[in-house]
């Protein structure tokens, strides 16, 4: 049977062709991204960080049969929390972060290691694409247990929060895993996955005194429940008419009236070297191929017309997919003047069709400007969910590294400082560098 999990119900509400492809197992980009793979091994920290939230929590695991009825069978306690249950309507699956049933009571909880601000009452908009996520999964739920009332909530790294605990990201080791098999939610459409799942270990988990830190943790830690209760049950309808579409897509195939071709393909995934299963190809195979592409131009999918209409979405439309099909008027304002985007534009468009370079006539005059000595100074920072120092927040920054290029008259060689704080990345370090880091940048 095929069935429409969240991370099809995602990809699909980017483009309902990728559905197909992803379906149909053609390769991906994400295949082999591993900046993907490491922001999916940040979000198991978190999700393990989670779970010490909820003692007495059971995970469920096994093969996707072995997890619905395993879930089935404990979802008839009174009282339950179960860790990514299975949770399955029709066609339609989910896999839930924390699910916590109290009598005839559900809340949805989804662990994300994206971060919020509780201070701020405007957050909720910024995290719509996570409040997306949580409706899917609400709506499989309540079609599973349609007598129970559920809520909902995301679970989160809280900026407004400041950890009372020093070297919380010492708390978690991540060890080499196995490799899986199943779906990785957090890299949705890697298909040829090498990805190991990390085994997180709390570093307290055998310590005689683990309720005394998980109890610390829950008070000083830096997560926070959100409750989006009331944005997932206005998305409902939205959700199921959606849904619907995909599966009638998953059952019957798509039509050309499922997706547009236009300046979303530029990032398509499913682009692949591969040129038997190439998911862009298949899809602008009747359009002509171009040395230079529409897609080439500086921010030329943001060019809207008088209408506010995409212009590149008209161009494509028309059949028209070459860098100089873009008229120079287009990219001007209503009053016909170009304003610093459209000028580096229409200097594009203009110096590709000569087939020659661009130098501004002021770069010399700038030049000259410049005044002996002169520093180039790179620098290297780090920001991650969970903070390495008492006091600090999630995702705030960290400055471990600089070097400086000094060269002090024309002409004059190259001299080189460079500084790094060597124990930031080691949980038993105690020093927070950024202050030693700008004192001796300053020096």
């Amino acid at each position: 049977m095929k069935t429409l999990s969240k991370s099809d119900f995602q990809l699909a509400s980017s483009c309902a062709k990728k559905l197909g492809y992803k379906k149909a197992f053609y390769p991906t980009n994400n295949d082999t991204n591993e900046y993907m793979e490491m922001l999916a091994q940040g979000g198991y920290i978190i999700g393990q960080m989670a779970k010490l939230y909820y003692p007495g929590g059971i995970e469920i695991s096994g093969g996707q049969e072995q997890c619905f009825e395993s879930t089935r069978k404990l979802m008839s306690q009174e009282d339950v929390v179960l860790f990514e249950p299975a949770i399955r309507s029709g066609q339609k699956i989910v896999r839930i972060d924390i699910l916590v049933k109290e009598r005839n009571k559900l809340h949805l909880i989804e662990v994300k290691s994206a971060s919020y601000d509780s201070s701020d009452p405007k957050c909720k908009p910024k995290l719509a694409k996570h409040i997306n996520d949580a409706a899917y999964q609400f709506m499989v739920l309540s079609e599973a247990y349609p007598d129970f009332e559920i809520t909902c909530s995301l679970f989160m790294p809280d900026k407004f929060r400041r950890t009372a605990i020093e070297g919380l990201a010492g708390w978690f080791n991540i060890e080499k895993g196995k490799t899986i098999n199943e779906e990785n939610e957090d890299i949705i459409t890697q298909q040829k996955s090498k990805f190991q799942k990390p085994n997180v270990v709390f570093k307290y988990e055998n310590h005689p005194d683990k309720l005394k830190h998980v109890s610390q943790l829950v008070s000083n830690g830096i997560l926070s429940l959100l409750d989006i209760t009331e944005e997932v049950i206005a998305l409902q309808f939205e959700i199921n008419q959606k849904a619907n579409v995909y599966l009638r897509i998953l059952n019957e195939g798509i039509t050309k009236a499922d997706y547009q071709i236009g300046k979303n393909c530029k990032g398509c995934e499913f682009k692949s070297a591969e040129a038997d299963k190439n998911g862009y190809n298949d899809c602008w195979h009747d359009l002509p191929s171009q040395e230079h592409h529409i897609f080439d131009l500086y921010y030329g999918g943001a060019i809207k017309n008088e209408e506010k209409e995409f212009v590149i979405n008209e161009l494509i439309s028309s059949g028209k997919t070459s860098l100089f099909d873009f008229n120079p008027d287009q990219l001007k304002n209503k009053n016909g003047e170009a304003g610093a985007r459209a000028q580096r534009q229409i200097i594009q468009i203009e110096n590709t069709r000569q087939n020659s370079e661009w130098i501004s006539p002021e770069l010399k005059n700038k030049f000259d400007e410049f005044q002996y000595p002169l520093h180039f100074i790179d620098f290297e920072t780090y920001t991650g969910a969970v903070p390495f120092h008492n006091g600090m927040r999630p995702y705030e920054l960290i400055a471990f590294q600089w070097s400086c290029h000094t060269i002090k008259y024309k002409g004059a060689r190259t001299e080189h400082k460079e500084w790094i704080h060597t124990g930031t990345m080691f949980p038993d370090s105690d020093a927070f560098p950024n202050f030693e880091f700008a004192k001796s940048l300053m020096q």
